[in-house]
């Protein structure tokens, strides 16, 4: 016997139990969500203040670079006649600039200035001091700085993507007097900013440049000199960068591994600043992620920032075990409550069971004696009859013999299935029931039952008619309990079926399953009725209609059984209609 312990009581609390560790771990998320946040945005302020700082300082490096060299009479005579001078005219002017600027922009490069840059009043590229041989493309719709700058006659300073090079850029426009006359631009390379940016804070940094927008604007002879990167195909990396970030070859395997673990987030598609912990050979690492915009206010990429940190990795653990000692505890009182109540509840579940068992024996007494009774009776009359007839000798033909022992033989029938049902409901729930599950032919054994059955129908006229595949229809049963299963459902359907009617039988197969479908023109069931169809000894409303016996127990006995050979079975039956039985097994 199983005892169930106070299942109200338990099922209360447990839901109480789980509502309160929902409160307590969606609380506990929000902190350490915002907790969690906080922790990031002040990781990313401080990347953000070291970044500012030191693009700042080139900011002041390029307005002297401005006020001290580039601005200045002898630059500004040479420069000025270049917006309307000729090709040629355009040359010397160039080869002049050049000339004079050379020495000081190789000195600046020693500085990680990367870049001089002179452009005419229109945005047309005038000189490049890192590629002289490139000039005379238009900027105007891939330099929006140097648009700016000789739209508004301002400086103009930040970052950007460029034909060559993707840098920070200061654009300071040039003046012959009062007379507008183009501009120049100081280039710095993300690279160069890195290098400061570890020699003052210790951070290594890489670039993340988001190809959509890189790829564009690139010199097509320039592609070369950027590469997938490995945490995600649509960005790129320059090539060259991580080499001249990092002094030793672990510092980029180091790098290598860290992306291959943050492959693919989802979050570099959110513009947004985010920090990742990642942990390498029990080495936890901090990985920032500092989004980077244009001139334009577009993010066009990120810096990749990593330490050794286990900040964040501390505070999940904090988190967990947290959760792990209230949920300990809250089970703990569970269990405290569980017990205080599981003696009563055992007694209680006992008492139950026994006022169960002593309603079942005397329901099963009941039917016994009722449904013995009759046909004990029958037989004794019958005996009686032949006994009186012989002694009698009033016996008037074979056929009158006959006669009475076809009664005796009826009654004898209805009791050894009342027997049969009953030795087949207590091996279904003792669990004697052995369930061989094959993969077979189904409609031999429908036939076979189809067949006998036509006889048995003859008396009350019905038809059976019977629609199957042309093919095997094979399903997983076991051949006895199957048989058991059809024959009872065919027997219900002529027992239960008016003179005259019909009874339809139909396989087919459906997708995965097969469906067993018996239908009859009987008088149909009341919703009552189908609520209670497949209980044990159920007594519903209609009646054979030919003084058949029924125990109320076949319907039991078949879902079990169905449901044994891991099949479904249910009734679709309306009032006045007649009743459909549908069985489905695995096909």
């Amino acid at each position: 016997m199983k005892i169930h312990y106070n299942k109200v009581f338990f099922n209360k609390y447990l839901m109480i139990f789980l509502l309160v560790e929902l409160m307590i771990s969606i609380m506990m998320w929000f902190v350490y969500l915002n907790y969690k946040q906080n922790y990031a945005e002040k990781v990313i302020d401080r990347i953000d203040i070291a970044f500012r700082t030191t693009v700042n300082s080139y900011a002041m490096i390029s307005q002297t670079l401005y006020e001290e060299i580039l601005n200045t009479p002898k630059i500004i005579d040479v420069f000025k006649h270049a917006h309307k001078a000729n090709k040629v005219q355009q040359a010397q002017i160039r080869q002049q600039l050049f000339q004079i600027l050379n020495p000081t922009y190789q000195r600046l490069t020693q500085k990680n200035l990367r870049q001089l840059h002179f452009h005419l009043p229109d945005n047309t590229s005038f000189l490049r001091f890192h590629k002289p041989q490139k000039f005379g493309d238009n900027l105007s719709k891939i330099r929006r700085s140097v648009v700016l700058a000789n739209q508004y006659k301002r400086k103009i300073q930040g970052f950007e993507e460029g034909k060559v090079f993707n840098g920070f850029r200061y654009v300071f426009p040039l003046f012959d007097e009062k007379q507008h006359i183009g501009s120049v631009e100081a280039s710095v390379s993300f690279d160069a900013l890195s290098q400061e940016i570890r020699k003052i804070y210790g951070l290594d940094y890489a670039i993340m440049l988001k190809k959509e927008i890189v790829a564009k604007k690139l010199f097509s002879s320039e592609l070369k000199n950027y590469v997938p990167c490995l945490l995600d195909n649509n960005f790129l990396c320059e090539s060259n960068t991580i080499r001249q970030q990092t002094t030793h070859d672990d510092n980029h395997k180091l790098l290598n591994a860290l992306a291959k673990q943050l492959k693919n987030n989802v979050e570099l598609n959110s513009g947004q600043g985010f920090v990742k912990n990642v942990q390498l050979d029990n080495i936890f690492y901090e990985v920032v992620f500092y989004p980077l915009y244009n001139i334009q206010n577009q993010q066009v990429a990120y810096a990749m920032t990593y330490s050794q940190n286990d900040s964040l990795c501390y505070l999940q653990n904090v988190f967990i075990i947290f959760f792990i000692s209230f949920s300990l505890i809250n089970g703990l009182f569970l269990i405290f409550l569980y017990q205080k109540n599981k003696n009563s509840q055992i007694i209680a579940e006992k008492n139950k069971h026994l006022v169960r068992l002593n309603q079942d024996k005397n329901e099963f007494l009941g039917i016994v004696a009722h449904d013995l009774k009759n046909p004990l009776q029958a037989i004794q009359g019958s005996a009686e009859l032949i006994e009186m007839t012989l002694q009698e000798e009033k016996l008037q033909s074979k056929q009158e013999l006959f006669e009475f022992t076809q009664m005796i033989s009826i009654s004898v029938e209805r009791m050894f299935n009342l027997i049969t049902n009953l030795l087949d409901v207590n091996a279904i729930e003792s669990g004697k029931v052995k369930i061989d599950l094959q993969k077979q032919d189904i409609l031999p054994i429908l036939q076979r039952i189809v067949d006998e059955y036509r006889k048995k129908a003859e008396p009350k006229q019905l038809k059976l008619h019977i629609d199957l595949p042309k093919n095997e229809c094979y399903a997983y049963i076991d051949r006895n309990s199957l048989h058991q299963v059809l024959d009872n459902l065919v027997s219900n359907a002529v027992k239960y079926s008016h003179f005259g009617k019909n009874i339809y039988i139909q396989v087919s197969v459906q997708a995965s399953q097969l469906l067993i479908k018996i239908k009859d023109e009987g008088p149909g069931l009341s919703q009552a009725d189908q609520n209670k169809l497949f209980g044990k000894f159920a007594r519903l409303t209609p009646k054979p209609t030919g003084n058949e016996h029924s125990t109320g127990l076949g319907l039991f006995i078949v879902k079990k059984l169905v449901e044994a050979m891991k099949g479904q079975i249910w009734c679709e039956s309306q009032e006045g209609y007649g009743s459909t039985f549908i069985v489905v097994f695995e096909y």
